[in-house]
Formats: C-alpha cells, structure tokens, sequence
C-alpha cells in the first residue's frame, strides 16, 4: 500500500506543508494536530491523491479555519479504493458482493460533490481576500447549491440500508431547513409557526430523511409562490391522538388539478424542467414514518400536510 511522504517547514506562526502519495482521513488530522495554533497554515498536495475521506477531513478543516488553511489543490483528488492495496480494508470476497446500479452511482457521486465543495470553498476565501465580494457572493451560493444536492444524495444512500430511528423534534428540523434555504436564498420569505408557541413536537425518526421531507417540501413551495411570494410552515397537534401535522402553504397559483387528481405519479411534474419526483419522494418518507400526506388548493396558493405519529411534549 502506498504511504504518504510529508515535508513540514514551519517559520514563526506559519505552517508550510507539502506532501505526496495517499492523504487518508487520519492524515488530515495529524497535520491539524501538527499545524497547532499557527496563523496561517499552506498545504501542497499536487504530488497527492487524496481519498474521499481525506476531501471531506479537509473541508470540515478549511470550515473551521477560515482565512488560515491555504490548500494547493492537484488536478484529480480521488482514488480508488482498489488502488489502496489489499490492506484498504476491504473485507475478503467484497469485489464478489453485488451492487445496485443507483446505489453505485449515488456513491460515487458524492467524491466529486466534496471535491467541488472544497475547491469552491478556496475560491471563495481568495475572492473575499482580494475585495471581490460579488464573486465570493456568487460562490458561497454555488456551494449551498452542492450542500442540497449532498443532503438529496445522503438521503438516497440512507434509504438503501435500514433506517436508524432517533428521538428528533420536528420544530428544531423545520427551522434548520428553513434557514438553510435563507442561505441559499437571502431574499426568501419564509414563516416557521409552532402551535401553540414553544411547543416541542417529537418523534422517532431518520433524520435526514425528515430534514430532506422538509426541504423538499419548502422549496417546493418557494418555486410555486415566485420571487415576491412567501411560504409559512405550522406545525400543531393532530385532533388525532400522539400525531402531529405539519402544513406547508404558499401563496402561489395552487396545485393544477392534475396533479391534485393524481399527486404523486412519478415523472409528473407542473414545473418547467421538472422531473416529477420530489412529492414521490416525500410521500415515500412520509409513509416509512408512519404518516400520511396529502395535496389541496387554498385561498392563496397550494397547502401540502403532513401527519406524523408524534409525542407532543416528550423531553
């Protein structure tokens, strides 16, 4: 199995590096380790292939040290597991174990998604130094738009194996959906109501797939209502014992009755480029939660609710 070769140089408070061969994630957090409390940390990895575990090491690194960590990034980034050698850790007869077509593809997916991620997270930090602010702007929302689409990957991925219910409260979901798409959408207008106030709704789930069911939801709303709409998310206790409802409204031009007579067929979409697959996905989760969903027409725009079984006021 090939190592790593590092060259370390340090002067004063800063941390020259430059290393070659494989990065592992373990690496990364020995050279964390190593760089200590210095000001300005550079690493050259252009002799280096680095893992996807090592990309996703160094941007939660470059997340929590900005304006420190300078990465010299190489052209590819990725191996293979099967370029690590025999010691890689891969369990004996693995090659032999058969794998579906999506699962494959999601997997692979998500190496190039953090390697843009990272490289445009660098970008980004050098534009802010050099007074471009627009272009960082345009960045920072660049990269939320591969948060989304990472966060659409984890869920599939989580859905292939069993699920691992937790104890999770619905408001605090709702409200860290909502201000991630503020991130992704500074001007949105979007309302997150508990009723009554302060109450906690809990229910045991998979997070990821109840946060990618909320974002689903809001964003969908966000596309119907337009640039000037809003969306107002509620979430109050079902007349139906331990459920709780969760409603979404926009103040949009409503469902088309279409898609109200059939609302969740897959490749059935009323939006332009649309691949008909976000409501089938909600009501997927939904239903593996032990919950319904259901699509209706407002006074102001389009209203999808939610029920799930829920313990209102659990601690």
């Amino acid at each position: 199995m090939q190592t790593a070769s590092v060259q370390v140089y340090q002067q004063e408070d800063a941390c020259d590096v430059r290393v070659d061969g494989i990065v592992s994630a373990h690496l990364v957090a020995d050279l964390r380790r190593l760089s200590g409390t210095a000001r300005q940390t550079r690493i050259d990895l252009r002799g280096a292939w680095v893992s996807t575990e090592g990309v996703e090491a160094l941007r939660s690194w470059h997340l929590a040290a900005p304006g420190r960590l300078e990465l010299v990034l190489p052209a590819a980034l990725t191996v293979a597991p099967a370029d690590l050698g025999a010691d890689a850790g891969q369990p004996e007869g693995a090659h032999d174990t058969p794998v579906d077509l999506p699962d494959l593809l999601a997997h692979e997916v998500r190496g190039p998604l953090a390697i843009a991620h990272l490289r445009l997270q660098t970008l980004a930090a050098r534009l802010a130094g050099t007074g471009q602010a627009d272009e960082a702007t345009n960045c920072e929302s660049a990269i939320a738009s591969l948060e989304a689409v990472g966060r659409l990957l984890d869920t599939y991925l989580t859905a292939s194996r069993p699920w691992k219910a937790r104890p999770l409260e619905l408001g605090d979901v709702c409200t860290t959906a909502a201000e991630a798409l503020r991130d992704l959408a500074p001007d949105c207008k979007i309302t997150v109501c508990r009723n009554p106030v302060g109450a906690e709704f809990w229910l045991d789930g998979e997070r990821q797939a109840i946060q990618q069911l909320v974002w689903n939801l809001l964003r969908n709303g966000l596309e119907a209502a337009g640039p000037d709409g809003a969306v107002a998310l509620d979430i109050s206790a079902s007349d139906r014992e331990r459920r709780a409802v969760l409603r979404v409204g926009d103040d949009g031009p409503g469902f088309p009755a279409a898609i109200l007579a059939a609302p969740f067929q897959r490749r059935r979409s009323d939006k332009t480029g649309g691949m008909g697959i976000g409501l089938v996905l909600c009501r997927w989760i939904v239903e593996r939660h032990g919950g319904t969903i259901t699509l209706a027409n407002g006074r102001h725009g389009g209203i999808v609710t939610v029920e799930l079984p829920c313990d209102a006021g659990r601690e």
